[in-house]
C-alpha cells in the first residue's frame, strides 16, 4: 500500500513537471508569437482602425435613418429577406459603438493614443446627445412628406368627410357590419368583399389613389368622428394617419409614434 501511494505521488510530481514545462514553451513560443502578431497589428492597422471606425459609426446612423426615412415615404418599410431593412445598419452601427468604446476605454488606461481615444468618446458622446435630443427624419416624417407633396392636407381633409357620407351607405352591408367599426378594406383573396363593397372600393380608390400606395390591405376606420386610414401586420405594426372631423380631439389611444402636423390631423406608427 505504501508503495502504490508512493507510486502515485510520484506520477503526480511527474505530471506536475509535464505541465509546467508545457506552461513554458506555451508562454516562450506561443503567447510572444500571440504577442507580436497583436502588436504588429495595432502599429500597422489600428491607426487606420481609429479614422475607420468613427466613420462606418456616422455612416452607419445615417442609413439608419435614411432607410427609415425612404421606407415612409414610399408607405411600405423596407424589407430584406423578411426582416426590416433597418435592423441591418442599425446593428452595424451598434457593433460599431461597442468596439470603438472597448477600444478607447483600453486606450485610455494603457495611456496609448490618449487624444485619438478622448477624440473618439467626444464623437459617440456627440452622436448621444444628437440622436436624444435633435428631431431626426423617419418613418413618419417620410409618410408626412409624401401625403404632403402629392395629396396636402386639405386632400385629406376632403377624403374623410367624403368617407363620412360613404359609411352612412355601407355601414347597411352585412359584411361590413360585422366588423365593428372597420368600414372599408381593399379587397384581397383571404378576405373578399361583396360585390357591392369591391365597386365601392374601386370608385373611392379612383379618385384617392393613395389608398393603392401599399401592396397590402388598406383599412379604412370611422369612430368618434375620426377617420382613420392604416396599412400594416401585426408582425410589423400599423402605420397611416387619422384626420377629425367636426372639431373632435384627435387621441393617441394606442402605445406608437405619433406625428401631429394640424390640429385635426396625425400620422402614427402603433402596434
Amino acid at each position: 500500500m505504501v508503495q502504490g501511494r508512493d507510486g502515485d505521488m510520484a506520477d503526480g510530481k511527474s505530471r506536475k513537471r509535464v505541465y509546467g514545462a508545457l506552461y513554458v514553451l506555451y508562454r516562450k513560443h506561443f503567447y510572444d508569437y500571440i504577442v507580436r502578431i497583436m502588436t504588429n497589428f495595432e502599429s500597422r492597422y489600428m491607426k487606420k482602425f481609429d479614422l475607420i471606425l468613427p466613420v462606418i459609426l456616422i455612416c452607419s446612423v445615417a442609413a439608419t435613418c435614411a432607410t427609415d426615412y425612404i421606407g415612409g415615404y414610399i408607405a411600405r418599410p423596407l424589407d430584406i429577406l423578411l426582416f426590416p431593412a433597418v435592423l441591418f445598419p442599425a446593428f452595424i452601427a451598434l457593433l460599431a459603438f461597442l468596439i470603438l468604446s472597448i477600444k478607447s476605454v483600453i486606450g485610455l488606461i494603457r495611456r496609448t493614443r490618449r487624444y485619438m481615444s478622448l477624440l473618439n468618446i467626444g464623437i459617440m458622446g456627440l452622436m448621444i446627445v444628437i440622436i436624444a435630443w435633435v428631431p431626426i427624419p423617419g418613418y413618419l416624417h417620410g409618410l408626412r412628406d409624401r401625403f404632403k407633396n402629392e395629396i396636402g392636407y386639405d386632400g385629406l381633409r376632403e377624403f374623410a368627410y367624403e368617407f363620412e357620407g360613404l359609411e352612412e351607405l355601407v355601414k347597411h352591408f352585412p359584411e361590413v357590419s360585422e366588423r365593428s367599426y372597420k368600414v372599408l378594406k381593399t379587397p384581397n383573396r383571404y378576405e373578399p368583399l361583396s360585390n357591392e363593397e369591391k365597386k365601392i372600393w374601386d370608385d373611392f380608390a379612383d379618385k384617392f389613389e393613395f389608398l393603392r400606395w401599399n401592396r397590402g390591405t388598406a383599412h379604412v376606420f370611422i369612430y368618434d368622428n375620426i377617420v382613420e386610414v392604416s396599412w400594416g401586420s401585426g408582425l410589423i405594426g400599423h402605420f397611416g394617419f387619422q384626420v377629425a372631423l367636426h372639431g373632435a380631439e384627435l387621441k393617441n389611444q394606442r402605445r406608437g409614434r405619433y406625428l401631429k402636423v394640424e390640429d385635426d390631423i396625425q400620422f402614427l406608427y402603433v402596434d
